[in-house]
């Protein structure tokens, strides 16, 4: 059991995930999660919403405690410090959205060389486009997916696998492609971040992850959230 209480660094932009609710609250399925784990160690949460670039930073300089904000575990982020997974979905691709047309789909995104794919700003998707030397449109969040891509602003637009799911299974108008990665684009699943000094803290928390695994807890906040595409 921990004595103090725990500084948690947020993004809460992401909807479902960690949000403001109606109320002004930060809720979400990262948050039901992070708030139980942290009542099981016998103390309370403090959220510290933040950019969600200014994270990772925070966590390094011992601003926080803890960074969670469905935050993939890729092996850039488990140089730098230590994750707990949460929700355990490793993944070897993107998820490739266009508009469907009477032309076909598309099997690659080679097929988008020379045109600009749409992507959201600061996700490993951008920086997989900007290795691939393919001219992109960053946007600044998936809800102006759809929009861009009827504008014609953008051929198609490179997202997370669960993103594309969840943005095409309602909607007949669009399809997707899963683009497999190289390695160092790859994430072991969404992990709650701990200073890699933090050895009991780690240690605790990846105890209590454990647990509400095994009884089912995060699983119904899955469902509850729909975090992940399916539920």
């Amino acid at each position: 059991m921990l004595t103090t209480d725990l500084t948690v660094g947020v993004f809460g932009e992401i909807p479902r995930y960690n949000f403001v609710n109606k109320k002004g609250e930060l809720d979400g399925f990262d948050l039901d999660i992070i708030r139980k784990a942290v009542s099981e160690l016998g103390c309370k949460a403090i959220f510290k919403k933040m950019p969600f670039e200014k994270l990772e930073p925070s966590l390094l300089r011992g601003d926080v405690d803890m960074i969670i904000s469905g935050m993939g575990m890729s092996q850039e982020r488990l140089n730098k410090f230590a994750m707990v997974p949460y929700l355990c979905k490793p993944t070897n691709a993107f998820g490739l959205v266009f508009l469907k047309t009477s032309t076909g789909t598309p099997s690659s995104l080679e097929e988008f060389k020379e045109s600009t794919v749409a992507v959201i700003t600061k996700t490993r998707p951008e920086k997989y486009l900007a290795a691939k030397k393919v001219e992109k449109l960053p946007l600044e969040d998936e809800d102006s997916v759809k929009t861009c891509l009827k504008a014609h602003k953008a051929a198609a637009a490179l997202l997370g696998t669960d993103a594309a799911i969840i943005l095409t299974q309602d909607d007949d108008n669009f399809g997707y492609i899963e683009i497999p990665v190289e390695k160092e684009f790859q994430v072991k699943g969404i992990g709650i971040g701990i200073c890699k000094e933090r050895t009991s803290l780690f240690a605790k928390m990846t105890k209590v992850i454990e647990e509400l695994n095994s009884s089912g807890f995060i699983s119904e906040c899955d469902k509850k959230w729909n975090a992940t595409p399916g539920h």
